[in-house]
């Protein structure tokens, strides 16, 4: 298949290294030419298991250069998907399925906006993927994704997106209600708050009696909005113990809202805490933790933007004076 991602972020990368070991005919379109530059000039590095896989790749940031593509998928943070949107125009065409599997709760409902919902297939992953520098992701874990029909109950488009990620030897499930499976990774990364906001290492999250106490009743708390919209067979305890496995598996990970904190970068609590908090808020579900995490990470972004305004007007002064 001829393949676009757009966004090589971790997953972008990780994804796209994969399909093209598989053979397929993949492109990257991504906004950053520095980043563009590289994979031309050094190709895509994905390291995993201590192994380094070098894979020779297309990459551009003028999307009309790659033309129509079979499958279209969007990779890239949930805030910039109207741009990513406006970004994947010239890739689609009228039998081109158009995938998202971001994190949160609204980006094919942003995609929709651009494109005929029944060419969308919405899904969840939990791969794990980090950035060690420009061209070069760690893959830090393979596990399955779950993909499905955004709208109606046609599960062609979902079909062709699973048969290219089993051509890359990844564990992949169809199901006629993605919807479902989106939610179990909402309520699951609810945490990531929690992370971002202590800076504590996967493990040291589960060890620390008073911060498992908060993921606990947050789990639940999230669990109890996805219940309010007809997901009762989310199950608070199951995913208290999914919760567990995945923090321990990998002792020294941090998430990704966290990766964002270090970073400097912007969070993606809107899509999460914050729409956990605005659902439950809709169907009468009181959501004190979900509110009181989204408020303090959206007031810790807006105190490293005032910080970084700050820094950008400072006068320099003479050395010495």
């Amino acid at each position: 298949m001829k393949i676009g991602i757009v966004g090589a972020g971790g997953l972008g990368s990780i994804f796209g290294g994969g399909l093209v070991g598989a053979g397929h005919d993949v492109w990257f379109v991504d906004v950053d030419p520095l980043l563009v530059d590289v994979l031309h000039s050094n190709g895509l590095t994905i390291v995993h298991e201590g192994e380094d896989r070098v894979y020779p790749v297309n990459a551009t940031t003028e999307s009309p250069t790659v033309g129509v593509c079979d499958l279209v998928i969007v990779l890239v943070k949930a805030y910039h998907t109207q741009s990513a949107a406006s970004l994947a125009r010239p890739l689609v065409g009228p039998d081109t399925v158009i995938a998202s599997l971001q994190n949160g709760l609204g980006s094919c409902d942003v995609l929709a906006e651009m494109f005929p919902p029944e060419q969308i297939v919405q899904g969840v992953t939990y791969h794990g993927a980090t950035v060690i520098a420009k061209g070069i992701v760690l893959h830090n874990s393979i596990a399955a994704t779950y993909v499905g029909p955004y709208t109606g109950s046609d599960l062609a488009g979902a079909e062709l997106l699973a048969s290219a990620w089993r051509s890359a030897g990844w564990e992949t499930y169809v199901t006629p209600d993605a919807g479902q499976q989106v939610w179990n990774k909402i309520v699951l990364n609810s945490g990531n708050a929690v992370a971002a906001l202590t800076r504590l290492p996967s493990k040291a999250m589960v060890e620390q009696d008073d911060v498992f106490s908060l993921l606990n009743g947050l789990i639940r708390e999230s669990a109890a909005v996805a219940h309010t919209l007809g997901y009762t067979s989310i199950d608070p305890d199951a995913a208290i113990t999914t919760m567990v496995k995945v923090l321990t598996q990998n002792p020294d990970g941090r998430a990704s809202m966290l990766q964002d904190v270090l970073a400097g970068r912007r969070t993606e609590v809107e899509v999460l805490n914050g729409a956990i908090a605005r659902v439950g808020a809709e169907h009468g579900v009181s959501t004190p933790i979900n509110s009181a995490l989204y408020s303090l990470i959206v007031g810790f972004e807006h105190h490293s933007a005032l910080e970084g305004n700050k820094s950008r007007d400072r006068v320099p002064t003479r050395a010495g004076a």
